[in-house]
């Protein structure tokens, strides 16, 4: 199976442990068709998500 690699990868791969879990909450308000049409657009900011320091 193929693998990406990259300069910074094992850093990066730590930060993103550090980033807390936050479920996504859907908003049915924005929704275009049947919930369970089985398509999903998902638009985020996760600028929130990464610890400040």
């Amino acid at each position: 199976m193929p693998t990406l690699h990259w300069l910074t990868r094992d850093d990066d791969l730590r930060a993103a442990l550090r980033v807390p879990y936050q479920l996504l909450k859907e908003g049915t308000k924005l929704s275009a068709e049947e919930p369970d049409a089985g398509n999903m657009l998902i638009q985020s900011d996760n600028s929130n998500a990464w610890p400040r320091g």
